[in-house]
């Protein structure tokens, strides 16, 4: 937080809070993803991670075993995800007092954008498993909205898979004079006054690392 606090003393709570919140569940959410392909149940109740400055990069390997089909590794790895994602949630909402809702739904982005890295690494392979598995993950993990959706969903444009994301990194919040949006940021759809503002500029920028 200290790190933060000085790489961006104007940002506020609110984006140190999940600035925070994005850093310690992207690599989780990866590691999960990728036991999956490697058809393995993995295990994140000792997932240790690795702080640089004011970032978290490095890990030390958590332990796994193998699974018996794919399915029954969705089912496992995404539970254990979200019950890293409680504690987590549980620990830092202590003393940083973070939005619920949105930080379920990043954790929802951060997965499909895991789940189309893989499908990248993974080709050839069927849209059509892709798009299937990403509901399997979203249900088994219990990132659903009130109607039983999941909170992000995937896009197919001329034949490739985009994120069609949900949640706010709040990096819009380092920098009180800037205009600059990410060019995903959902509250350039649902927030008229930001989309105001946004057009003000010329472009909108990239998600952060580690969004």
């Amino acid at each position: 937080l200290q790190a933060l606090q000085q790489q961006y003393a104007t940002a506020g709570t609110r984006y140190w809070s999940t600035r925070i919140w994005l850093l310690l569940t992207w690599q989780p959410v990866y590691l999960a993803v990728a036991a999956t392909e490697a058809n393995r149940l993995i295990d994140l109740t000792a997932l240790r991670q690795y702080r640089q400055g004011a970032t978290v990069v490095g890990f030390q390997e958590p332990t796994h075993r193998p699974s018996l089909n794919r399915s029954l590794a969705i089912r496992h790895n995404a539970r254990e995800l979200r019950a890293f994602v409680d504690q987590t949630w549980r620990l830092l909402n202590a003393s940083l007092k973070l939005n619920r809702r949105n930080s379920l739904g990043l954790i929802s982005d951060t997965l499909l954008n895991a789940l189309v890295s893989a499908y990248e690494l993974r080709h050839p392979r069927q849209l059509t498993d892709l798009l299937r598995e990403s509901g399997e993950w979203a249900h088994a993990a219990g990132l659903l909205n009130r109607h039983r959706q999941p909170l992000s969903t995937l896009a197919v444009r001329d034949h490739y898979p985009e994120v069609s994301r949900r949640s706010c990194c709040r990096h819009y919040l380092t920098d009180a004079a800037s205009t600059h949006f990410c060019n995903d940021c959902p509250l350039l759809r649902t927030n008229k006054t930001i989309r105001q503002k946004a057009s003000q500029d010329d472009k909108p920028i990239s998600a952060p690392a580690g969004h």
